[in-house]
């Protein structure tokens, strides 16, 4: 993704995303939620490419957010850094980038 290589639908994709709103005049925004076992998460090739995503393409006007991936037992037996951030945190950041509020109970009342 950070270096522009184009060989999967989802590379492709995002290739094509309208980073600026040009098309549009709306700038819509990429959540990355990452999964890998910890000895690839820690590798340095990995992290400076999450560095490099968050610094080409992040921040407050920035088209791509980077949700954190947590602590906890992984796919591989492993337990570590690494795994993809909970539904609950990636339907909240969708949430808030839609711009829906989560419904609580007390509303229905």
């Amino acid at each position: 993704m950070v270096h522009g290589i184009s060989d999967s639908l989802l590379s492709s994709t995002i290739l094509a995303w309208d980073t600026d709103g040009f098309v549009d005049g709306k700038k819509k925004k990429i959540l990355v939620a990452t999964a890998m076992n910890t000895a690839m998460f820690r590798n340095p090739i990995t992290q400076r490419n999450l560095k490099l995503l968050n610094e080409l393409m992040g921040g407050a006007d920035g088209w791509v957010e980077e949700l954190q991936t947590i602590s906890k037992g992984l796919a591989c037996g492993d337990v570590g850094q690494g795994a993809m951030a909970t539904v609950d945190t990636i339907v909240a950041a969708i949430e808030e980038k839609l711009g829906l509020a989560a419904k609580d109970s007390r509303d229905e009342e």
